[in-house]
C-alpha cells in the first residue's frame, strides 16, 4: 500500500493546459480563471445537496512546507486534514490505482483509462475495450479509500496523527464507452459506493453544471497522493476552484499530460496536461447520480 500523504498544487505549470470536449486553452502560468459568484440552484438531488456541497472540513489556512520534489505532486504542499475531504484513492486488486472525487454522498467521478488491464499503456486513439477491465469485474475488484489525508499512517510525521482510511466498496461503474471510441475523448468513470458516506471528513464538491456563476477570478488547484508527478501520474484527479465564499468546485478531470519526470530533467520540452470537461457530461452525470432539476423530472 502507498504511504504517502495527499498534496495540493496550484496550476502554475509552464505548459498548456487543455479541456477535452471543449476548445479552452490556458497557456504559461495560471492564477485564475474567469467564474462566477455562489448562487446555488435551489434543489437538492437524493444524494447532493447544493448547500452542502464543496465545503472543507478544516477552514485554517494551508501549512506550506518547503517543496519536496521526490514526494509531492509540482510545487505542491501539505494537505491539512480536511480540506479536500472530497478527494478519494481507487484501489483495483488492493493496488493503488487512481484519484477519484466524490460528487455526491454516494458516488466518485475519475477517469475512464484508470480501467485499463494491467499492464496496458494507454494510447490515444488506439485501444480497444478488450484492453480494459469489464464493468461488471470492477465491481469485484474496485476499492474507494477516504476520509483521511493520508493512505497510511507511517513514515511521514504529519500523517502520524492522521485519521485511519475507511474503504468502501462498487456496486455499478459506467466508462465503457470511452473503450468503445478507441480512448479518444470522454475520459469519464462514474462509480456509484456500497453505501452513502455521511461523515463529516468526507464531504463531496460542488459540480459546475449545478452552479450559477458570475464572473470574476480565483485560483485553480489540483491534488494528488504523495506525488511530484501530477503531470502523468495523478490521473483521475480533480482540478478544482475555489469561490470566493471558500466553497470548491469541480472543473475538470486528468486525463493525460507532459511527463513530470522528463520535465524535472530537462529532457523533453512542456508539451499540455490535459482534463477531460467535466460540464460537457452534465447530462450523462445527472442521470447516473439521480440529480433532476424539477423541470426535467417526467
Amino acid at each position: 500500500m502507498l504511504e504517502y500523504p495527499l498534496h495540493a498544487a496550484n496550476s502554475q505549470f509552464t505548459c498548456k493546459l487543455q479541456f477535452i470536449g471543449q476548445n479552452f486553452s490556458i497557456f504559461k502560468r495560471i492564477s485564475g480563471i474567469a467564474l462566477k459568484e455562489n448562487i446555488s440552484i435551489p434543489f437538492s438531488g437524493i444524494y447532493y445537496d447544493p448547500r452542502k456541497c464543496g465545503i472543507s472540513v478544516s477552514r485554517n489556512k494551508r501549512y506550506v512546507r518547503k517543496p519536496n520534489y521526490h514526494l509531492k505532486v509540482m510545487g505542491g504542499t501539505d494537505v491539512e486534514t480536511g480540506e479536500h475531504p472530497w478527494t478519494v484513492a481507487i484501489y483495483m486488486n488492493d493496488v493503488y490505482c487512481c484519484v477519484g472525487t466524490l460528487i455526491s454522498n454516494k458516488h466518485v467521478i475519475t477517469a475512464a483509462h484508470c480501467f485499463l488491464r494491467e499492464g496496458v499503456k494507454p494510447s490515444l486513439g488506439k485501444c480497444r475495450p478488450k484492453q480494459a477491465i469489464t464493468e461488471e469485474e470492477a465491481l469485484q475488484h474496485t476499492k474507494i479509500m477516504y476520509g483521511s489525508k493520508c493512505l497510511k499512517r507511517k513514515k511521514f510525521s504529519n500523517c502520524f496523527n492522521s485519521k485511519p482510511m475507511k474503504t468502501v466498496g462498487i456496486i455499478r461503474a459506467q466508462y465503457g464507452r470511452f473503450f468503445r471510441q478507441g480512448c479518444f475523448g470522454g475520459d469519464i468513470a462514474l462509480l456509484e459506493l456500497e453505501h452513502e458516506i455521511n461523515e463529516k471528513d468526507a464531504n463531496y464538491i460542488c459540480l459546475a453544471s449545478r452552479i450559477l456563476l458570475n464572473e470574476k477570478f480565483y485560483s485553480i488547484q489540483s491534488v494528488g497522493w504523495g506525488s511530484n508527478r501530477s503531470f502523468s501520474g495523478d490521473s483521475g484527479a480533480g482540478l478544482m476552484v475555489q469561490l470566493h465564499n471558500g466553497r470548491w468546485l469541480l472543473l475538470g478531470i486528468v486525463s493525460y499530460g507532459s511527463s513530470c519526470d522528463k520535465l524535472l530533467q530537462k529532457r523533453a520540452q512542456p508539451l499540455a496536461q490535459v482534463y477531460t470537461n467535466v460540464k460537457m457530461y452534465r447530462g450523462e452525470i445527472d442521470k447516473f447520480t439521480e440529480y433532476f432539476l424539477p423541470w426535467e423530472q417526467v
